[in-house]
Order: C-alpha cells, then structure tokens, then sequence
C-alpha cells in the first residue's frame, strides 16, 4: 500500500479570469473546486495511473470536511485527523487570454504536538514493512519545516 502524508492540506479554488487585470474589477468566466495538497495530488495521480492509496493527514472545518467528501467520492482511501480550525483554501487565478497562472496560498491551521502525535501512532498502526509512505507538501506554520527528515 502507498500511503500519502499531507500535514497542511488545501482547497484548491481555480477561477478563470479572461484579460486579469490586477487593481481592476475582473469577471470569473468559471470555478473549479478541488481537494489538494502535494500529498493529496499524489494520491489522485496514483488513482488516475489504476493504482490504490491511503491519504492521512490533517483536515479542520468545512474545507476538511469537503476534502474528505471528495476524496470518498472519487472512492481514494482516506483516514485524516481532524481538529479545530479551518483547512486553507489555495485560489488559481487562470488567464487563458495572457496565459498566466496566480497562486494566491493560505498558510492555513496550526497543528499541535499532540495532533501530530495521534497522526503519527495512526500511521504507523497502519503499515507494514512493503508499504511506501509519501510525505510531501507544505506544513503547518508552527511546524519545523524539517519534520520529514533531513
């Protein structure tokens, strides 16, 4: 089993824009609502190559919640632990016009010790010594940016 960790998960909110102009009134021509996340996206890559994977991590809120939902909808195995707080949300500003892309990127919720504790033990309550494990992705700000490892 592959398993992906993503510490600091997003809702990735894609606005196409025609001509952005920034300091201007712009029109959003569509909207994408999508789980992500690099740890997400790589357990969406593996689903769409036919293979499995399990996503853990942290999710808060109705952005978590909606997250989850979308990861149980497209039937990608799941198990995050869920705190107080509000999942971020990432916005793509899209300009097929210009052919720009803008990332405007929440930092999104702290995680305690604790949090990453319960996190940890369910990880490694879940694996085996086949198993692949997949941290990948920003983490919270509170977080040592070393947390994967050196």
């Amino acid at each position: 089993m592959i398993t992906t960790i993503t510490l600091n998960p997003a809702v990735d909110k894609t606005i196409e824009i025609n001509n952005f102009n920034v300091g201007n009134v712009n029109r959003v021509t569509s909207v994408i609502l999508d789980a992500g996340g690099k740890g997400i996206n790589v357990s969406k890559v593996i689903k769409n190559l036919g293979g499995e994977s399990r996503a853990m991590g942290i999710l808060s809120g109705k952005s978590g919640q909606f997250i989850k939902e979308y990861l149980d909808d497209i039937k990608i195995m799941n198990d995050f632990i869920f705190t107080d707080g509000e999942t971020r949300t990432n916005i793509k500003v899209v300009d097929p016009i210009s052919h720009t892309n803008t990332d405007i990127n929440e930092a999104g919720p702290e995680a305690s010790l604790e949090t990453l504790n319960e996190l940890s033990d369910k990880i490694f309550k879940n694996i085996n010594s086949k198993d692949i494990i997949i941290l990948s992705g920003s983490v919270p700000s509170n977080v040592d940016k070393k947390i994967y490892g050196n």
